[in-house]
């Protein structure tokens, strides 16, 4: 039995494969119906917000949600190399975003894991290039698993 909710955020750029884990997930495993799984959460406000300099009065609010959140739920950030993310632009065909953009996204997920998020055990930065969503899935796992640890309720 669970002592309470536990969140799992699945975060990165485009074309990184959130939506791939989060299938994945649900195909491989139960923790779905244990956790609470979303596609983009916390991480992306403040992500977003920062690099395109948006909505500058809620900068450190979206930054204390973040520190409030990995106390108890976890984060799961996708990133992949300049090369791994121009060949998936390459076969998307999809003209909605810019390459530029999607590099510049994906860089700052990095740098904000890399100068704050790294310190956190609820937080895992999986590298992307040349897993097969299995593999990507068995990186998450990993969090997965210590996070219900966490919440589990020991007789």
């Amino acid at each position: 039995m669970l002592r309470r909710p536990i969140y799992i955020d699945l975060e990165g750029g485009d074309l990184t494969g959130k939506s791939t884990l989060l299938k994945t997930t649900f195909k491989e495993s139960e923790y779905s119906k244990i956790m609470c799984f979303h596609d983009r959460g916390i991480l992306t406000h403040h992500v977003y917000n920062t690099l395109f300099d948006r909505y500058q009065d809620n900068h450190l609010m979206w930054h204390n949600e973040l520190y409030k959140f990995v106390q108890n739920n976890g984060i799961i950030i996708l990133v992949g190399s300049v090369t791994e993310l121009v060949n998936r632009y390459q076969l998307r065909s999809d003209d909605l975003f810019k390459l530029s953009n999607i590099l510049e996204v994906n860089e700052a997920y990095r740098r904000i894991y890399r100068d704050f998020l790294y310190v956190f055990k609820t937080v895992k930065l999986i590298e992307i290039d040349g897993k097969t969503p299995l593999q990507v899935y068995e990186d998450a796992e990993k969090l997965y698993l210590y996070m219900l640890e966490r919440g589990v309720v020991h007789d």
